[in-house]
C-alpha cells in the first residue's frame, strides 16, 4: 500500500521552533541549577575551612600565651615554605612582632596547626585574625573573628586544577558576596548569603544553630 502525501506530512517550521524553544529553557535552568550546586559545594568546603583554621588559631593561641593577635594578610601558598618562629634561631626572619604579642597567619601553617594546603588555588580566600574586607559589627568596628573566608574573585593562571576557579564575571554576582567567619564562639557565621548547611560541611557548627547571634 502506496502511503498518501498527507500521511507522510513533516514537522512545520512553527512546531520545530515551538520544540527548541522548550529545549532552551530546560537547558538554561538546568545550567543554572548546576552553577549553584557548584557553587554550594564550594561553600560547603569553605565553611569547614574556616572552622579548622578557626580551631587551628584557638591552638595556636593556647601554646603561645604572649601572642594576642595577628598581622592582616591572606594565608597563601607561600605559607607553605615559611619557617616556624619558636623564638630561637631556627629561623632567619622573625615572623612574630611587637615583643611577642602578634604572629604572621603563615605560622600555624608553618608550625603544624594547619596542614599544607595549595591556598592561591582554591574557590575562597582565607584570612586569619580582622582580615580587610570582613565584615564590621553594627558600630563600624572590626569584628573579633579567629578566621574569615571570602570567595576568591580571580583565580590565578597556573592553578593545577582550574575547574576548581570560577572567574567571579556578572553572571556570578549571586555568589561573589559569600563569606564565612569563626568567630570566637567557636562557631561559623555566614555573610552575604552563602548557606549554613550542606553535604559536605564537616559537621561544621554555625551560629544560628548554637543559639548565637552573627551581628
Amino acid at each position: 500500500m502506496i502511503a498518501s502525501p498527507a500521511s507522510r506530512r513533516g514537522f512545520t517550521l512553527v512546531e520545530i521552533l515551538v520544540v527548541l524553544v522548550i529545549v532552551g529553557i530546560l537547558a538554561s535552568m538546568g545550567v543554572a541549577q548546576y552553577y549553584k550546586n557548584v557553587e554550594v559545594a564550594k561553600a560547603d568546603h569553605a565553611s569547614s575551612m574556616t572552622a579548622m583554621i578557626g580551631a587551628a588559631v584557638r591552638m595556636y593561641l593556647v601554646d603561645h600565651p604572649n601572642v594576642t593577635s595577628f598581622t592582616a594578610s591572606n594565608l597563601t601558598s607561600s605559607c607553605n615554605t615559611e619557617c616556624c618562629d619558636d623564638g630561637g634561631i631556627s629561623c632567619s626572619t622573625r615572623y612574630i612582632f611587637n615583643n611577642g604579642s602578634a604572629a604572621d597567619p603563615c605560622q600555624i601553617v608553618a608550625c603544624g596547626y594547619l596542614s599544607v594546603q595549595d591556598f592561591n588555588c582554591l574557590p575562597y580566600l582565607y584570612s586569619i585574625g580582622d582580615p580587610l574586607g570582613a565584615p564590621s559589627t553594627p558600630n563600624g568596628a572590626p569584628r573579633p573573628g579567629y578566621a574569615y573566608a571570602a570567595r576568591q574573585p580571580n583565580p590565578p593562571g597556573n592553578c593545577a586544577d582550574p575547574d576548581l576557579m570560577t572567574n567571579l564575571g556578572t553572571n556570578d554576582k549571586p555568589f561573589a558576596s559569600w563569606a564565612y567567619e569563626y568567630v570566637q564562639l567557636g562557631c561559623v557565621c555566614p555573610f552575604g548569603g552563602a548557606p549554613a548547611s550542606g553535604s559536605f560541611n564537616g559537621g561544621v557548627t554555625y551560629c544560628a544553630q548554637a543559639g548565637a547571634g552573627c551581628e
